[in-house]
């Protein structure tokens, strides 16, 4: 009979179905009575009260357990940080080398201006320059013209 409430109680252990009290007590017979589990639960629970006896307890920390803490510390801090300074080494190249290509686009740019700039102005002095030659031709022509009107006038009255 105690075989039968033993079984019944390992499958409600199983089916998450069991309180404290009910699990305190599985603990308890596997260290009394181990014949009565299989093997497989015995060492199962076996485990657990081996667990326990370790007093785990608030204060626990991973610190108790883990040997060579220090080095292991140093060593994985150096391996997080040399990727993040190769990351931002890459992101620091890429920033400079954008801006100055951005710049010499920029400086291609306004060169190409000031070249197109200076043309118009040299297309619109040329053109100004013909003008006033053209109507510095005109303005002798009308002195020329001023002049023998005058020979005539003045010939014609005397």
């Amino acid at each position: 009979m105690e075989s039968v409430a033993n079984s019944k109680l390992i499958e409600k252990y199983w089916k998450g179905e069991t309180t404290q009290h009910e699990e305190k007590m599985l603990k308890w017979l596997v260290v009394e009575n181990p014949e009565l589990f299989t093997e497989k639960d015995r060492d199962y629970f076996q485990s657990l009260v081996s667990f326990d006896d370790t007093g785990m307890d608030k204060e626990f920390t991973m610190k108790d357990i883990l040997p060579n803490e220090g080095t292991s510390t140093k060593r994985t801090a150096l391996l997080t940080w040399i990727p993040r300074m190769a990351a931002a080494g890459i992101l620091l190249t890429g920033l400079i080398w954008f801006f100055s290509v951005k710049e010499s686009k920029q400086t291609v740019l306004a060169n190409s201006e000031m070249q197109l700039a200076y043309e118009q102005a040299q297309e619109a002095l040329l053109l100004v320059s013909n003008k006033m030659a053209k109507m510095n031709s005109i303005n002798n022509a009308l002195i020329k013209f001023d002049e023998t009107q005058a020979k005539i006038k003045s010939s014609t009255y005397k």
